[in-house]
């Protein structure tokens, strides 16, 4: 399951799109403190529409037998409140993270991946206390969208179908 803080302009679509080829089976948009793009209503449906229509096209085209579940956009408290029992939850986040080979086994896991300009320590802690695992991509800074498909990628690699 992928968790992407919601960004400004085209870049959820590409991050769905992806997502959906790697083989992700949920996708979950939410709002960040820090989130360029507010979605709510009739207008976070529409946008969920959209992003559904992506995912089917995105799972036609690589061959995959199934779409995945894309969401419409959610609080971080409607997100922790609906981590799948006994997933593993990851939060991208640099400082104290560990290297994706080192983390635990596990039956799944739930990328959590946070805005441009990072998640605020409310949002860490609040993360952190539902059970999630701060986990690294490397030295560099990557753009949220970036971040999300490399997390999705080594995490198939580590976990799932890409190994």
């Amino acid at each position: 399951m992928l968790a992407l803080a919601l960004a400004k302009g085209e870049k959820v679509e590409l991050v769905v799109q992806k997502a959906t080829e790697l083989g992700v089976s949920r996708i979950v948009p939410w709002e960040a403190e820090r989130s360029v793009m507010r979605l709510a209503g009739e207008r976070a449906e529409e946008r969920a529409k959209r992003w559904r229509r992506i995912a089917e096209e995105a799972a036609r085209q690589c061959g995959r037998a199934d779409v995945p579940e894309v969401r419409t956009p959610a609080s971080l408290a409607q997100l922790v409140a609906e981590l799948p029992a006994g997933f593993l939850p990851l939060v991208f986040h640099g400082e104290g993270s560990a290297p994706i080979a080192q983390l635990p086994a596990a039956a799944g896991v739930v990328a959590v991946v946070g805005p441009e300009g990072g998640l605020s320590p409310a949002e860490l802690g609040t993360l952190e206390r539902a059970g999630a695992v701060r986990a690294s991509l490397g030295p560099r800074t990557l753009r949220a969208e970036t971040a999300a498909i490399v997390a999705v990628a080594l995490l198939q690699a580590r976990y799932g179908d890409l190994g």
